[in-house]
């Protein structure tokens, strides 16, 4: 028995971030993601992450990166992620957007 989808008007909105890690070398993608992960963990807790939404995506060229999350959680998921740190390197956040296409073609493009 397949599920029924969920109507267009109870799904969760969501919003895509773009960050940038900003430092002396190139940072790994790993690297990035693992020092957001921990930060978002000790900033929202378990609880807050799992409202949020926080989902890391694939796309990573020049320092840059976009993260998913929950359209009423974007400035708390922002804050989080500008104090987040790694060894060699800090995080900013760049744009903010409905549209995944959008953010791409900003990383693709540099």
């Amino acid at each position: 028995m397949k599920l029924k989808d969920l109507l267009p008007t109870l799904r969760e909105k969501k919003r895509y971030i773009e960050f940038e890690a900003f430092g002396k070398d190139v940072v790994s993608q790993r690297a990035a993601h693992d020092a957001i992960k921990s930060e978002l963990q000790r900033f929202l807790g378990e609880f807050g992450m799992a409202k949020a939404g926080v989902m890391l995506l694939k796309d990573w060229n020049n320092n840059k990166g976009l993260l998913r999350v929950a359209n009423s959680q974007v400035d708390p998921v922002k804050s989080a992620i500008m104090l987040a740190k790694g060894k060699d390197f800090a995080f900013r956040t760049l744009a903010v957007s409905g549209s995944l296409g959008k953010l791409r073609n900003n990383i693709k493009e540099e």
